[in-house]
Formats: C-alpha cells, sequence, structure tokens
C-alpha cells in the first residue's frame, strides 16, 4: 500500500511553487572560497570546499492527536571536504547544512526531519546536469520526541508501516525534494530567523548538524538538551520470514565456535563469524518472502537517509538499495526503555528488549546509545571527559529478551567490540530471521 499523496489546502499553500527541475540558474551566487589545512601523516593536505549545491526539502505531516499540521520546508546547502592522501588518491566527505530540522508541536512534542545526504553527494560531485534520484514519492525519515525539552530519545518512523501503526503520532501527507539555489537558501535562512520563537531544546532556526555545528553553538544546544546530545542514533531488527527447512539446517550446521541452542529453544542468536550462516542464505536463494537474504538487507539506511514506502519505493536510490525489499522493522529499546526506569546507579544486569508488535511496526528506538552522553552510558570514548556511572560495567550481564522472552543471557560479545548489541542475526524458530539494523547519521 503507497502512501497517501494529497496535502490539506494549508499544507499546499505552504510548498506552492516548488517544481521538479534539474537545473540550478543561480549556481553562480555559490561562494567560491575555500580553506586549505597542511596534511600529516597520511595526507598531503585537507581542503574544505564551501556549499555549491542545493535543494529543497518540503514535507507535510498531521498530529493525530490534535489534527495540528507541521510543514517543513528549509533549503539544504552540500558542500565538501576533500583529503589528498600521500600514498593513495583523495577522497570527498560532503558536508550537510542543516543534517536535521526539528519543529515543536503544540501539545509540547517535537518531529525531527533528517535530510538526504545521498543527493549531497550527487550534487557536489556530479552538479545538477545529473538526475539526482529524488523519487516523487519520497518518504524522509523522522523522529518523534514526546517531550521537545528532551530530544535524546524519540522514536523513528523507519518505514510506511510506522504511520499506520496504533502507537504512530503522526500522519504523513507528502513530501518533495528539488533543487535549489544559495538565493533561495539566503531567502529561506533569513525567514526562518525572524520567525523563530525557542520551544524546548529545538536548536535553533536553521537545524542542526551535529560536529559541524559550531561549538559555542553546539555546547548551548547540548545544555538546552539537558547536557545530552540530540539523538543521532536509532536501533532495531528487521524481519525476514524464512522457510523451516532453512532454519532447520542453520540450527544444525552450526560451527563449533558458535554452538546452537537446544532444540527446546526459540531463538539462537549468531555472533561472532557467521561466514557460514550467510553461505546458507546464498544457497537457499530467493525463498524469503520470495526474496533472497541480501534483497532485505539493502534496506536504505546511511547512504539514503530516508524511511521506505511497502511498495519499495520513496528513497534515494544507490546500487546497495537498487533491488532491495522492504522487511518488517522493529525497535531495539536502550537500557533504561527496557527497564522502564532511568539507570544512573550500578546494576547487577543491564536488560535490553526488541519490541516485536504489530503495534511498533516500523519503529526504531532513537537514543540512548552506549557511545553518547546520558543515563544509558556504559562505554567510555577516546577523549571522552564523561565519566562512567558504573566502571565495573564489563563485568555485569547484558541479556537480550525479544517482548518476554530470553534470547541470550549475555550479550556482551567482547572479542567483537567495546559496546553490546552485537549479535547481528537472531534465528526464530517459529519462521523467521531477524536482522540488527542500526541508523546511524551524527557527524556527517
Amino acid at each position: 500500500m503507497s502512501m497517501k499523496r494529497e496535502w490539506p489546502g494549508a499544507m499546499i499553500a505552504a510548498v506552492a511553487g516548488i517544481a521538479l527541475v534539474s537545473g540550478c540558474e543561480d549556481s553562480a551566487e555559490a561562494d567560491s572560497g575555500s580553506k586549505t589545512r597542511k596534511g600529516g601523516l597520511f595526507t598531503k593536505e585537507v581542503v574544505e570546499q564551501p556549499a555549491n549545491y542545493y535543494y529543497r526539502i518540503t514535507a507535510g505531516y498531521t498530529v493525530k492527536e490534535t489534527g495540528e499540521n507541521i510543514v517543513f520546508d528549509f533549503v539544504v546547502a552540500c558542500g565538501a571536504t576533500v583529503t589528498h592522501w600521500r600514498y593513495t588518491g583523495e577522497s570527498t566527505r560532503v558536508s550537510i547544512e542543516p543534517l536535521v530540522m526539528i519543529k515543536p508541536t503544540s501539545n509540547g512534542a517535537a518531529v525531527l526531519l533528517r535530510a538526504y545526504r545521498k543527493i549531497c553527494e550527487q550534487g557536489v560531485n556530479w552538479g545538477p546536469e545529473k538526475e539526482y534520484g529524488a523519487p516523487l514519492d519520497v518518504l524522509p525519515f523522522v523522529i518523534w520526541f514526546d517531550d521537545a525539552r528532551d530530544l535524546s530519545f524519540g522514536w523513528g518512523y523507519a518505514t510506511e508501516d510506522a504511520y499506520h501503526n496504533p502507537n504512530s503520532k503522526l500522519k504523513f501527507e507528502g513530501a518533495a525534494v528539488n533543487v535549489s539555489s544559495p538565493a533561495e537558501w539566503k531567502k529561506y535562512r533569513e525567514k526562518a530567523a525572524s520567525q523563530y520563537v525557542q520551544v524546548g531544546a529545538i536548536p535553533g532556526p536553521w537545524g542542526y548538524s551535529y560536529t559541524h555545528t559550531p561549538k559555542p553553538v553546539n555546547d548551548q544546544v547540548i545544555k538546552r538538551n539537558g547536557g545530552k546530545w540530540i539523538t543521532n542514533r536509532c536501533n532495531g531488527y528487521v524481519r525476514i520470514p524464512a522457510p523451516p527447512e532453512v532454519i532447520e539446517k542453520i540450527w544444525k550446521s552450526a560451527p563449533d565456535y558458535n554452538p546452537a541452542p537446544p532444540d527446546s529453544a526459540r531463538y539462537f542468536p549468531i555472533t561472532g563469524d557467521y561466514k557460514w550462516l550467510r553461505d546458507i542464505f546464498e544457497a537457499a536463494g530467493p525463498v524469503f518472502g520470495g526474496h533472497e537474504v541480501e534483497q532485505y538487507r539493502g534496506n536504505p539506511s546511511l547512504e539514503s537517509l530516508g524511511a521506505i514506502n511497502r511498495n519499495n519505493s520513496g528513497f534515494i536510490r544507490t546500487h546497495h538499495t537498487a533491488d532491495s525489499v522492504i522487511g518488517d522493522h522493529f525497535p531495539m529499546l536502550p537500557l533504561s526503555r527496557s527497564t522502564g526506569h532511568p539507570i544512573s546507579t550500578p546494576a547487577l544486569s543491564y536488560p535490553q528488549k526488541i519490541i516485536v508488535s504489530d503495534d511498533w511496526k516500523g519503529m526504531l528506538a532513537c537514543g540512548g546509545d552506549s557511545g553518547a552522553p546520558g543515563p544509558d552510558k556504559l562505554v567510555i570514548l577516546k577523549g571522552d571527559p564523561t565519566p562512567l556511572f558504573d566502571p565495573d560495567w564489563r563485568t555485569k550481564k547484558f541479556p537480550l529478551f525479544i517482548n518476554g522472552d530470553l534470547v541470550v543471557e549475555n550479550n556482551l560479545d567482547r572479542p567483537y567490540g567495546a559496546g553490546f548489541q552485537q549479535h547481528i542475526f537472531i534465528i526464530d524458530r517459529n519462521g523467521f530471521i531477524f536482522y540488527r539494523a542500526p541508523w546511524g547519521w551524527g557527524g556527517l
């Protein structure tokens, strides 16, 4: 079922005059200055190029509880950092301003909409003369925050299913992505600044770009958000249907270093080297709901930065996602949400939970990362001055549950990373394969 395209009159008026075009008449107005930094041991030099490509995002939503219309209409500026390496060639990393836009609602909540990195990459590398790949039924990725004063945890709308489940707070009305210009960028910035009213932890009139945000501004944003970062990571699992014969083959083929659980168990968490599992998937062919497993694993994430329509459209396509199919997404809760209360003092164990229910289908849990400041933090990052609330966390257990069923007693896989959440695949004997689908974008 595809998303409804008709917009209410107020929303149509808000985005009137925006047409799908492939040129940029005002591109000559872009700042042509660039900044060059000296290189180091492996680099010759690093060149910071200013924005030279622009596109506009418009999107409309209705808050189900109040009937309020939420309209996003902003211009994204795309620049680039070009690194000249000593022993290879050069690499280009785009900069996106803003990376996310956040709007408050009248009932005290907030909605975050994430921009599309892929369009910036295509525009910076190829310019407006090349098709930039935005479909007419584009479906942006958004996060709903229950409280505009705390943007550290929210619910990500990863697929079209999210708008139709009972926990959905939003109705999607439509969206468009169009080539823009420096003149429109300037006009949008002036208008946004003149109309802006500070609400909660909303980070100003021009959105937020995480590590690309100037430090004084970023410090103020974090302070306003209770000393926590605005979430930049979402966690969940994709559920893929699997025939009984494949499930049984997996159960009987586990290598010695990753033994299968007893036959009485329902779940088989796969950790470590899982090439043997991929070999089984490849040999099975298109028997997973009529598709191959790799097609589900191609669901758009970091590259496209968009959500997915039920008919497998609406996101910015890449060579990885051209033949992908949608899977059922379910959220993986961080520690404090799994326990039902904030974790700020040491505990004997730290459970995490995957919610598998039609009531949450299509959603991801965004925030509460082990690597981010806040009550869920347990892992110290290099150079991070923030103290841990439990320095002995490595000696504790991290049980993982699907709903109320125990999947593994300790979801801490020490040989494969400093954190947890390391079980990439979970086999459900009732006929499913769960594949972990983390979505991250901060600092891009």
